[in-house]
């Protein structure tokens, strides 16, 4: 589903061999974490970790996705909202929507909840569109794995509102997916179909 957004972080890791070590469960080697250290650049530690957090959370690997999105939620705590360190995209967003969306995975919904209430507000006070709409997308998400239907519903209409408004097709295809299913979960089939459909 975030195929897309996992790859530059996969060829990324990939390249590095840290997915290799990630997936065999073996500790880095120390050359990489002394490199890891070095690096001053707190642009490049965010854009290289959240797509490393991203290709875990593919892999299904969301503890240690949680880890990676934990330290950068810690990291930009530094810097203002505004500052989007090169990405483009909200970092202080779109990394708690990540680190909601793992969190959930794991069951640890209160704090997937408290991940989803920081970024919702980041999101909109700063009124980036896409970080605004990705995190209403992975709150939705949340509230389709806890099975309540009808909050899930509520917060994928207005991200798909938002999102044909602002006119951000990636994201209103993702959404759309998950608000057919938050409504066929609530019975209700065409509007389902018709969501689907669109």
């Amino acid at each position: 589903m975030r195929v897309g957004w996992a790859g530059y972080g996969f060829i990324a890791a990939r390249a590095s061999g840290w997915l290799d070590k990630i997936w065999k469960r073996e500790k880095l080697p120390s050359k990489r974490l002394i490199w890891q250290k070095k690096v001053d650049d707190d642009s490049l530690k965010t854009a290289a970790g959240f797509y490393l957090g991203c290709a875990l959370v593919q892999n299904g690997d969301y503890r240690i996705a949680v880890e990676r999105f934990q330290y950068l939620a810690n990291l930009l705590e530094h810097y203002e909202v505004t500052d989007f360190l090169g990405m483009p995209f909200a970092p202080t967003v779109v990394v708690r929507s990540w680190l909601l969306w793992s969190l959930a995975e794991l069951g640890r919904f209160r704090d997937a909840l408290a991940a989803a209430k920081e970024g919702l507000a980041t999101a909109e006070e700063i009124k980036h569109p896409f970080s605004h709409v990705h995190i209403l997308y992975d709150i939705g998400y949340l509230h389709l794995i806890r099975e309540d239907f009808d909050e899930a519903y509520k917060v994928l209409s207005e991200a798909y509102e938002l999102s044909r408004h602002w006119k951000l097709g990636n994201l209103e295809q993702f959404v759309s997916g998950f608000l057919g299913y938050a409504k066929l979960m609530r019975d209700d089939v065409e509007g389902a179909v018709e969501q689907l459909s669109d």
